[in-house]
């Protein structure tokens, strides 16, 4: 089956969308969710506007916007619904629509095929003569590759030829009246500014306009037209597998994560430890780390994908005040499960503005992949994946980069199979001893600021 993740309008209704939606799942065999954005909890500077400023106009960072949680949403829907697919299509009407084509602007989600953005009031142009929500020219995080990006995706702007009023909620400020008088005038605009953008500069776009007659500013006639007339027409795109057996073939260890999590009352705590096996299998952690009060959450096997699944049940009710994460095992070799580098960079980095998301205050130290013998012919994918983690966080503060995979290795850069168990993937006491006397400086001087 399909998966289609709708975006409301501002009325914020929901009931109407299932009825119509509903008939066309039914009719055409594919799944749709809405998540529901309140008015309380996301205003229009959250939910239209992706919450990239606060509520005094300052810029926030993207572990601190709406859209943080919206990557581990589509994650989670693909890996916990039972479809074979690798990727959502996402559709929005109105309010909805200003949020699909600002998501599709500022982000490169992995699990996204195609969007279908239906009349929003007014858009974020890729202009650097006015600001957010208008421009990109306070945006420091958008440039010419991210405008690229856009330009090359697979989106249709879906806009009805009567929508031509200007209604008393239609926005009328001097900045989006610049962007024409009504919906359809203002996305005629924006669609014919892109692509001018990419003939300029010789750019793939991948735009399609298309117009719906005999229909106003009617979010139902535009779903039914989004259903009927848009959906079949798919890109078939490889990436990320999403056997549901197989991601979830550790839920025996999670749920023995959970029982102790059940009984232990000491829930404030100065570091959460997180990740796959390397983590599991540091037996002493909570003895060297004293006077440090840590918490091992890891399980052997984990990978982003399924952590991203069970991320209630590893933080559980802990209020952790650093957050140490390590795993391996998205980059593995294997036929069934390995990703490509950028999707593991950005499953990283959803699952980090998740960490940020809920614990404001927290830091994330994000430990190398580690280079082995048992996995040598990764060994280029492990160091681009490490660079690309190393700019990321150079440009994060709550997030620091530690570099453990250097410690492991000789003076010739070979790795030092010493410092490993007989499998030549695990570390021993020795090679543990390392990542200790680097990481633990790291963990007291942050815990003692606190």
């Amino acid at each position: 089956m399909q998966v289609i993740v709708g975006f409301h309008g501002n009325d914020r209704d929901c009931s109407y969308w299932i009825d119509t939606w509903k008939e066309y799942a039914d009719k055409k065999g594919f799944m749709f969710f809405i998540p529901w954005f309140t008015h309380d909890a996301f205003p229009t500077r959250r939910y239209q506007e992706l919450g990239v400023k606060d509520e005094n106009g300052n810029i926030l960072s993207s572990e601190f916007r709406t859209s943080a949680l919206v990557d581990s949403l589509l994650c989670y829907i693909l890996q916990t619904s039972g479809t074979k697919e690798n990727k959502v299509t996402i559709y929005g009407h109105s309010a909805g629509g200003q949020f699909v084509h600002r998501f599709m602007l500022l982000n490169n989600s992995p699990f996204i095929k195609k969007a279908i953005i239906g009349n929003p009031g007014w858009f974020t142009f890729p202009s650097v003569n006015d600001n957010y929500s208008y421009g990109i020219k306070d945006l420091e995080d958008v440039d010419n590759n991210q405008i690229r990006n856009l330009l090359a995706k697979n989106i249709i702007l879906q806009l009805a030829e009567g929508d031509t009023l200007r209604e008393s909620f239609l926005r009328k400020t001097s900045e989006a009246d610049r962007q024409r008088a009504n919906r359809l005038e203002r996305g005629n605009k924006y669609f014919d500014t892109l692509k001018s953008i990419a003939d300029a500069n010789h750019w793939d776009f991948s735009w399609r306009r298309i117009y719906v007659p005999d229909v106003g500013h009617e979010a139902v006639a535009m779903s039914r037209h989004a259903a009927e007339n848009l959906l079949c027409d798919s890109v078939s795109v490889d990436g990320i597998k999403t056997d549901t057996d197989w991601l979830h073939r550790y839920d025996d260890d999670i749920v023995g994560l959970v029982d102790v999590s059940d009984y232990d009352t000491d829930t404030i705590c100065d570091v959460l430890f997180v990740g796959s096996s390397s983590i599991r299998l540091w037996y002493d952690l909570k003895d060297v780390m004293k006077p440090l009060n840590v918490k091992n959450r890891g399980y052997g096997g984990a990978t982003m994908r399924d952590m991203m699944i069970n991320y209630h049940r590893i933080f559980a009710h802990y209020k952790p005040k650093a957050v140490v994460l390590y795993c391996d095992n998205d980059i593995c070799g294997w036929e069934e499960g390995g990703l490509q580098v950028e999707d593991v960079f950005s499953l990283y980095k959803a699952f980090i503005n998740r960490i940020h998301y809920d614990y404001s205050s927290a830091v994330v130290y994000f430990l190398s992949i580690k280079h082995s013998t048992s996995r040598e012919r990764l060994r280029e994918q492990q160091e681009e994946l490490n660079l690309l983690m190393r700019d990321y966080a150079a440009n994060n503060p709550n997030l620091i980069y530690v570099d453990v995979s250097s410690l492991l290795l000789d003076k010739d850069g070979n790795v030092n199979n010493a410092l490993f168990m007989d499998d030549y993937l695990h570390l021993n006491p020795n090679g543990y001893e390392m990542w200790n006397k680097k990481l633990k400086p790291l963990l007291v001087k942050q815990c003692k600021n606190e």
